[in-house]
């Protein structure tokens, strides 16, 4: 009768450490599906909250590993994100987005037709998106920190670069209207002459001065579409055809100097409210050129920050950032007397 009672003692142990251990499982799945549930509302919030929109910072090696901004603003009701960035101009940047579950929790999705899924098929070279779906780590009131699911194409290894998206500094306004459309002949009077570009490097501190003549009309579509890195390939063409021109950069000892130092050849691509430096696709010179730039200043694109327009001169205030968003060089662009 003792044996039996011992067994029956240890039968009820047994259950009852089963039940616990099912009961603990149970409330750590409940956990977890109330902590995605939570983020899921949370990023919806975020994005439905911040109508100045999201900044996310991308490199590639084309621009010799240059943060890049892409400035997204999310329309939560219709499920459109508009982009503008420095690497094109499209007559029609917006997009569809979704944010659903994945196998990690929330996953936000953006639809081909993005710059994100154009960048993200044209690869390394021109930045280090690997997806265009992205896990979200974390959601905070002033950043987004998301993480493409593939490190590159289908049989590398899951988790690509871990982006930490912030909120579009106050002091950035070239995401408004376009301001200097080139394609435009209307515009060629602010650049198709001498002007000065006086930039202060807020790393080391210098300054540069340089004499800058950027000629629009060198433009020719026909022989110059193959340096188009998006236009090559049908599933990346989201970005109108690049506007490249040639400018001759002249760096100078001082801001009021009226002669340069020395002289180099670029090609300048047009972006939303930006010029661009980096290795063009296919063979040319600029190919040359273009990728001692970045090495030599730093920086592969300045952002018209603000368009000053008096007859046929301008003022334009110029910017590049760092991966965080702050100014790496600054100054002024201004037609030569």
């Amino acid at each position: 009768m003792k044996k039996y009672n011992i067994i029956y003692m240890l039968a009820v142990l047994l259950f009852a450490l089963v039940s616990c251990e099912k009961d603990e499982m149970q409330i750590k799945k409940e956990d977890i599906f109330a902590s995605v549930d939570k983020k899921e509302l949370d990023l919806k919030e975020a994005l439905g909250a911040t109508p100045e929109g999201w900044v996310m910072m991308v490199k590639g090696t084309a621009s010799r590993n240059a943060y890049f901004p892409i400035i997204m603003k999310f329309d939560t009701a219709k499920n459109l994100v508009s982009m503008v960035s420095p690497f094109g101009i499209q007559a029609n940047n917006k997009s569809t987005y979704l944010i659903n579950r994945g196998a990690s929790g929330v996953v936000l999705n953006f639809s081909g037709g993005s710059a994100i899924s154009a960048l993200m098929r044209r690869g390394a070279y021109l930045s280090d998106i690997t997806d265009y779906q992205f896990n979200v780590l974390d959601v905070k009131s002033d950043t987004l920190t998301i993480q493409g699911i593939r490190s590159g194409p289908s049989y590398a290894k899951e988790g690509g670069v871990i982006y930490k998206l912030f909120k579009k500094p106050v002091t950035w306004n070239w995401d408004g209207p376009l301001e200097l459309d080139f394609r435009q002949t209307t515009n060629h009077v602010y650049i198709n002459k001498w002007s000065r570009v006086n930039l202060k490097n807020h790393l080391s501190g210098d300054s540069l001065f340089v004499l800058l003549n950027i000629n629009p009309n060198s433009y020719n579509q026909a022989s110059w579409s193959v340096t188009d890195a998006f236009l090559s390939d049908a599933s990346s063409r989201v970005f109108d055809p690049h506007f490249l021109m040639n400018g001759t950069w002249m760096e100078a000892a001082t801001s009021s100097a009226t002669a340069g130092l020395n002289t180099t050849v670029y090609g300048f691509t047009q972006g939303y409210n930006s010029l661009t430096v980096f290795q063009t696709w296919g063979s040319n010179t600029l190919n040359v050129n273009n990728p001692l730039f970045n090495t030599k200043y730093g920086f592969s694109y300045l952002v018209y920050n603000k368009v000053t327009k008096s007859g046929n001169n301008a003022l334009i205030e110029l910017e590049a950032y760092d991966k965080q968003g702050k100014p790496i060089v600054s100054g002024v662009y201004t037609v030569y007397p």
